[in-house]
Order: C-alpha cells, then sequence, then structure tokens
C-alpha cells in the first residue's frame, strides 16, 4: 500500500518513526544509567530493533510456521543482551 497510497505511506511512516524514536530515547536512557553500552548508536540500533521486528513479523507470515517467529524473536532478544555493558557503571 505504501507504494501506491501516499497518505497511507506518510502515517506508516509517522508510525515507524514514533516506534524508532521511542526505542532509541529508551536506549539513550539506559545509557544515562549505564543499562545500555556507551559505544552503540541508540538511533542506529533502534533502527535496526525496528527493521528485525518488521522482518520477523514478514518471515513468519510468509513460512507461517510460529516456531520461525520464536527463533527470529530469540536472535533478536539474543542482540538486544549484547547492549548491556559487560560492567555496569555505578
Amino acid at each position: 500500500m505504501a507504494g501506491i497510497d501516499e497518505g497511507f505511506q506518510k502515517r506508516l511512516n509517522g508510525i515507524l518513526d514514533a516506534w524508532r524514536n521511542g526505542i532509541a530515547d529508551a536506549m539513550r536512557k539506559g545509557q544515562l544509567n549505564g543499562t545500555v553500552r556507551q559505544d552503540i548508536d541508540p538511533d542506529a540500533c533502534a533502527a535496526f530493533v525496528v527493521g528485525s521486528i518488521e522482518g520477523c513479523m514478514g518471515m513468519a507470515k510468509a513460512s507461517q510456521d510460529a516456531a520461525t517467529m520464536r527463533l527470529a524473536m530469540l536472535g533478536l532478544a539474543q542482540f538486544l543482551e549484547a547492549m548491556r555493558p559487560t560492567h555496569r557503571v555505578q
């Protein structure tokens, strides 16, 4: 729809922007309180997370297999765990 309906594309992009911005803001807060590594770019990470979730859903729809969704989301959870610092800042 986004390719043929400009209004739909604008609304969808607004939703995705809000989603990415919310994740990036949460990551910045995590960096301030020491629960997210300082060496990551919150905006890039947020774009990757949203893209990953969208991709996971697309793969699950294509395969019609819930196990595909679980496996893909497990990979995303492992990525997010890697965003924790090895030594928490006090």
